[in-house]
């Protein structure tokens, strides 16, 4: 029997979101905490199966979210700027927009850095990929 285990991965990059765009980009932040956001658990997707004999799916993709990181280093303004989401079997008739966001926005929101001696902004895409162990 396989089973699966998701692997996050985060890349920071210089994408800077439209609400965001006043604050210049950060340069050289020092994460003081920023877990990565936890892969959605079953009782957390219930709408996206409800009708189906499935009782989880396994989507694979990325989220990319835009923030704001304040002169206390704390983030605020997190905006999802771009996603994909691909399960890895199709369900008729249904879709899984949102499925890998699940999570992101609150975990991003209790993120904090060093100190910065202005508000800058900064990106994040988190990365989902299945693996299959024996």
């Amino acid at each position: 029997m396989h089973k699966a285990m998701i692997r996050a991965i985060i890349l920071i990059s210089g994408l800077v979101c439209s609400h965001i765009a006043l604050a210049g980009e950060c340069s050289n932040l020092e994460a003081v905490n920023t877990p990565r956001p936890e892969y959605p658990k079953p009782d957390q997707v219930k709408d996206y199966l409800r009708g189906t004999q499935y009782t989880h799916v396994f989507v694979e993709g990325y989220v990319t979210v835009a923030f704001l990181v304040n002169e206390n280093g704390s983030v605020t303004n997190i905006e999802i700027v771009e996603s994909k989401n691909n399960p890895t079997r199709q369900i008729k008739n249904r879709s899984f927009n949102g499925f890998l966001e699940t999570n992101v926005i609150s975990t991003v929101s209790g993120w904090v850095f060093k100190s910065v001696s202005s508000v800058c902004s900064s990106s994040t895409t988190f990365y989902y990929e299945l693996e299959k162990n024996a």
